[in-house]
């Protein structure tokens, strides 16, 4: 399922475009990636 993600630390998730929210994050702002992973892993190693 498609799906955007933040992977400035915070991990942040959602199902529309746009840029993370987490103001504490180092990615604030900035905008989410593209991701169709059904493994809720996000292309990242365990």
């Amino acid at each position: 399922m498609t799906h955007y993600v933040c992977n400035g630390g915070c991990n942040g998730k959602s199902e529309t475009p746009g840029s993370c929210q987490a103001e504490d994050c180092a990615d604030h702002a900035k905008q989410l990636v593209h991701c169709d992973c059904v493994d809720d892993m996000h292309g990242r190693e365990e």
